[in-house]
């Protein structure tokens, strides 16, 4: 081989690894400017969805606060009936009404106590997975505790009987819950979020129920993935810079 060919060999190698370093530059490019369009696009739909939330946070504050006052009213109730009664001599049925408004407090502390430890083992379980925003965090943990039961010994599981760890795994896995966590990395303007788009056969379980029976936390989830029309909001955002 002359020198002329060797050196024809050697300038076409070089023109070859000139052509891949672009090759990989270019793809690695592409992806930097698909993950800054997708965080630009999350931070404008949670910007415009913050007003809404707040409307609806005062409205549900509103509905707590009317069932809080009506407790308050149903205790002063009771009470007053109990001082009528003991007025009237009735000793024993004030005593009997006492007791069973005595028993109610109870139940009731000691229901929001299993409900505080069944909450804190689900918090502890899910710690590790990265939900794509607060909302989703809170959906996300209420489909959970809803499918637990609580054994005789006091211990919580899921209803399959399965323990809680095992069957959040799976949760955090299944696609039609893709929507609740943060898109994995990946390049190409069809993958802007991850797991299945929104469709008539991939929808949460909460859009069964009526919409005054929401919550805060589904409304935004609704609003943001296009179950009310218009598509899912981040897509609409991440199209407008293109």
């Amino acid at each position: 081989m002359s020198d002329q060919d060797t050196t024809q060999l050697t300038d076409e190698d070089s023109s070859t690894s000139v052509e891949e370093k672009s090759s990989v530059d270019s793809k690695s490019s592409d992806e930097d400017t698909q993950k800054l369009i997708q965080d630009m696009a999350t931070k404008m739909v949670e910007e415009q969805l913050a007003p809404i939330k707040e409307k609806l946070d005062k409205a549900y504050k509103e509905r707590d606060e009317l069932a809080a006052k009506a407790a308050r009213a149903e205790k002063e109730a009771k009470a007053a009936e109990i001082k009528r009664l003991e007025e009237d001599g009735q000793e024993l049925e004030a005593a009997k009404l006492r007791i069973s408004a005595l028993q109610g407090e109870l139940d009731a502390l000691r229901t929001e106590n299993t409900s505080l430890t069944r909450d804190r083992i689900v918090s502890d379980a899910t710690v590790a997975l990265e939900f794509r925003n607060e909302s989703a965090k809170k959906m996300a943990t209420k489909e959970i505790i809803e499918q637990l039961v609580q054994n005789e010994d006091g211990t919580w599981k899921h209803k399959s009987g399965i323990p809680i760890k095992e069957f959040v795994e799976h949760y955090s896995k299944d696609e039609e819950k893709a929507f609740l966590f943060k898109p994995k990395n990946s390049s190409g303007s069809s993958t802007m979020q991850s797991g299945t788009p929104p469709s008539s056969t991939n929808k949460p379980d909460f859009l069964k129920k009526p919409r005054s029976q929401w919550t805060t936390d589904e409304m935004m989830i609704a609003i943001r993935d296009g179950h009310l029309g218009g598509g899912p909001l981040e897509e609409q955002m991440a199209n407008s810079f293109y």
